[in-house]
């Protein structure tokens, strides 16, 4: 404990006492102060010139103290300061005179308790000024009404609106307003509308207007259980969607030079692995069968690029009709029944009687791409097996095989091109590792989400959702680069 007030009248000098009081440094239980902070009640002392235990002695003898008691300041039950009195004369313990004391330091204490508040709160508001000041991100507050209730500035910056102007704005009509027309499966509309936190990618409009690609977070706010509104911080991502142009781009014209002395070199080797140019012996006969593997996998590879691209970039436009999901998936097993008795691997199918409205040549590349993943990861006499499932907003199918399996760190990233669960599979197994990115274009493209899962038992569950109807959105979710750029203009 350390003295931090003293008080004497006019009068007869104090300074030794003072002095002496200003000075001290007490631990729990000594001295005066000490004893009240052990005890948590008051003190009074008599004599404190006879009493050994007051360590002031001195200093009260020369300054003509006689009595003195002490009161604890109290915040709930803990002691945090005590109140020191002293008088010149001798004075035996008055309850009364006590009790007056306590009641003033309980006034003190709970004003102590406020202002400890007080400058706590100012604190947390300087903390959180500074860090949304700080941030680069948006951050925008939202009411249980969904109006504005604080914004940092690069929120501002980006909707180019100052933050005093963005209060009390209903928060989707400012990021969606009217020009941007959308409908109810516009993804920041349902993030809102839902209890949830949400995440993805969207296009929101500055003031002026102008719109801009972002990518964006949504947190609820709960208090006592109750959602009392939601944290929304969102990007800029225009720079990156122009590098990932200027990228695909870039691929897309490498892999068109490429393409036509391909097609010579693997024509070429077709012909000398078939002998219609001569004989050639063995080992010459074994490396051909090597190159020709190649080639026709570097064929493969360049193709899946260009057909990506094309999807990527609108060039490869939808044709949405209804049909049933079981014809789709029976001529898909057709397709892949060659490989699959090749690796003696049983396909089967429980589609009954479902209908999806779709591209008919997508989704059959969809359901293709996905049994040919499952053959290949799929141990002898196992079996492929494709379900669907209809729910009120859509339907969900799903390829469910025995093999290795997805590890739990590469069920999302599996999806991204070039990415497979081992390195080795594009040389053992002969993929691209693009096969799962188109996938996952074309079901967005129909408006859907493709994601995979880990079997209970063994294996790997790819899912894909289509919705009742099919309608590419602008604001869908996960929209893709051509969208945005239809968008951006």
């Amino acid at each position: 404990m350390r003295p931090r007030t003293t008080w004497f009248p006019k009068g007869r000098p104090s300074e030794d006492f003072r002095h002496e009081t200003e000075s001290l440094i007490l631990s729990r239980g000594q001295g005066l102060p000490g004893t009240v902070w052990s005890q948590g009640k008051a003190c009074w002392i008599a004599d404190l010139r006879q009493n050994p235990s007051f360590m002031r002695r001195t200093a009260a003898r020369l300054n003509g103290f006689a009595s003195g008691w002490a009161v604890p300041v109290r915040v709930g039950n803990q002691v945090i300061a005590v109140v020191e009195c002293f008088s010149r004369q001798f004075m035996r313990e008055d309850p009364d005179l006590l009790a007056t004391v306590e009641t003033v330091c309980g006034s003190v204490g709970q004003f102590m308790a406020r202002a400890g508040q007080e400058v706590r709160v100012r604190q947390l508001d300087r903390q959180k000024a500074v860090i949304l000041n700080s941030v680069a991100d948006g951050i925008v507050g939202v009411d249980s009404s969904n109006r504005i209730a604080f914004a940092n500035p690069a929120a501002a910056r980006m909707l180019e609106c100052n933050e005093s102007e963005l209060i009390g704005l209903r928060v989707h009509e400012l990021l969606h307003p009217p020009i941007a027309g959308c409908d109810s499966s516009c993804l920041t509309r349902r993030a809102f509308q839902t209890a949830e936190g949400a995440s993805g990618q969207d296009v929101y409009f500055r003031g002026k207007g102008r719109s801009f690609p972002v990518e964006f977070s949504l947190m609820p706010m709960v208090e006592e259980g109750a959602s009392v509104g939601s944290v929304l911080s969102f990007r800029d991502i225009s720079q990156r969607y122009a590098l990932d142009h200027m990228k695909d781009e870039f691929i897309s014209t490498v892999s068109h030079e490429l393409r036509t002395p391909l097609t010579s070199i693997r024509g070429a080797l077709g012909l000398l692995s078939a002998g219609l140019l001569g004989d050639v012996s063995e080992k010459a006969t074994s490396l051909l069968r090597i190159a020709v593997a190649n080639s026709d996998r570097l064929v493969r590879l360049i193709n899946d690029i260009l057909d990506l691209e094309r999807m990527t970039s609108g060039r490869a436009p939808l044709t949405f009709r209804r049909l049933s999901l079981d014809d789709l998936v029976r001529q898909a097993i057709e397709t892949m029944q060659p490989v699959a008795g090749a690796e003696e691997v049983y396909l089967a199918s429980d589609c009954n009687s479902v209908f999806v409205e779709a591209d008919s040549d997508r989704l059959t590349q969809v359901l293709t791409n996905l049994l040919s993943n499952a053959i290949k990861f799929s141990p002898h006499h196992s079996t492929v097996r494709v379900a669907a499932v209809r729910a009120s907003d859509g339907v969900t199918v799903s390829v469910i095989d025995e093999g290795r399996g997805v590890p739990a760190d590469k069920l999302e990233s599996i999806f991204d091109r070039f990415q497979q669960v081992d390195a080795s599979d594009s040389r053992q197994k002969g993929g691209t590792g693009l096969g799962l990115a188109i996938c996952r274009t074309i079901v967005q493209q129909h408006g859907g989400r493709i994601w995979a899962e880990q079997n209970n038992s063994r294996g790997a569950i790819f899912r894909f959702f289509l919705p009742e109807r099919a309608s590419i959105s602008p604001l869908a979710e996960e929209a893709t680069q051509s969208q945005f750029e239809q968008r951006l203009g």
